[in-house]
């Protein structure tokens, strides 16, 4: 698909200025208390809240790792890891999942309430309500993050199964495609990212055998079939990572870690000129998550995005197009928060997202 065709701005962005959202994990352990935080964060584009704290198998890679070939789960050990040991077992289970995919089984990617809580606890509030939105946001794990997050039983990273890591891949896809049609009956255009944040180590010892080119083949192969389908689709990594990769793939959205990393943005101008002029979005993450210390002050995240645009326009970047085509965010999950700072950083968003509109509008 040529995204070059795809009229994003404005789609996404509510009232043409910049919107807020969320990125996925929360601290809470009672479903019911992250639906009411979701609704109560003045969010214009409102999210499902991942978990983890609630149980293992809402953490990231377990999350959305049902339908693997050869999967095991250990509820006791709290693990997860695929089982390849058996070269007969291992044909069948991954016959069995390209006849579902080739199929176009859909169910393929369904992710079940022990695995997402708060998808299906969002789901059902929606539907109570009755409202239909604009836009609702989604997030599964993507296929990097995925395909090297997760073990065989020798404890090797799966990515280097050219058979399983086309699996992850696919998977992803689909998982990706099952929960955008859940969301659908409740708005008019869906949001997913792909969680990336493995890639914030790409380049490093960790990974010298992965390159650039099956990054993007991966990012580029799930979410194609997503824009197929209407769907907004982006990628969110919370470390610096070779930006120009995001950059040059087809994905309609980069959000990434402006606090710690905006400046970094700037080291890649011509990548990020062609992905604004092609419609694509970028979501600044502003508000701290990682790296939080309490203290923060919207006055100190307005000076972060304000240095960060100097730069941009210094590399010969429109300011105007940056704004029209931005969303606001925290840096990352705030799952490894504590409740009360989960809070302060969705209030914080709230509050600096208020200040930019009365400022740009």
């Amino acid at each position: 698909m040529a995204l070059g065709v795809r009229p994003l701005v404005g789609v996404v962005v509510m009232d043409g200025l910049l919107a807020s959202t969320g990125i996925g994990s929360l601290p809470f352990l009672d479903i019911d208390t992250a639906c009411r935080f979701v609704a109560d964060a003045r969010l214009d584009l409102s999210f499902w809240p991942q978990l983890p704290r609630r149980d293992f198998r809402e953490l990231m890679v377990p999350q959305f790792a049902e339908a693997l070939p050869c999967l095991q789960i250990s509820l006791a050990d709290k693990r997860v890891w695929l089982d390849l040991s058996d070269p007969d077992r291992k044909a069948d289970a991954l016959a069995a999942f390209y006849e579902r995919y080739l199929a176009g089984d859909l169910e393929l990617g369904h992710t079940s309430p022990e695995h997402a809580a708060g998808l299906y606890a969002f789901l059902d509030e929606l539907s109570a309500t009755g409202r239909r939105h604009p836009q609702l946001k989604g997030h599964v794990t993507g296929p990097m993050t995925m395909a090297l997050g997760l073990n065989d039983q020798d404890q090797r990273p799966i990515c280097y199964d050219a058979d399983v890591f086309d699996c992850v891949i696919k998977l992803v896809e689909v998982k990706a495609r099952w929960q955008a049609a859940r969301l659908r009956d409740h708005c008019d255009r869906v949001v997913i990212l792909l969680d990336e944040p493995v890639l914030s180590a790409f380049g490093s010892s960790a990974y010298v055998s992965i390159n650039e080119e099956q990054v993007i083949g991966a990012i580029n192969q799930s979410v194609e079939p997503l824009q197929a389908d209407g769907v907004v689709a982006g990628v969110h990594c919370c470390g610096n990572t070779d930006w120009a990769m995001f950059l040059r793939s087809r994905v309609d959205v980069v959000s990434f870690d402006a606090f710690q990393y905006a400046a970094s943005l700037a080291l890649y101008p011509e990548a990020l000129a062609a992905f604004l002029d092609r419609g694509g979005l970028l979501a600044w993450g502003l508000v701290p998550t990682l790296v939080a210390t309490g203290t923060e002050t919207v006055e100190q995240l307005h000076q972060v995005w304000a240095d960060a645009l100097d730069a941009l326009t210094a590399k010969g970047i429109p300011a105007d197009q940056v704004v029209r085509q931005s969303l606001l965010t925290p840096s990352c999950g705030t799952g490894s928060l504590s409740e009360p700072a989960a809070r302060t950083a969705f209030k914080l968003l709230a509050e600096l997202r208020d200040r930019l509109k009365t400022e740009l509008g």
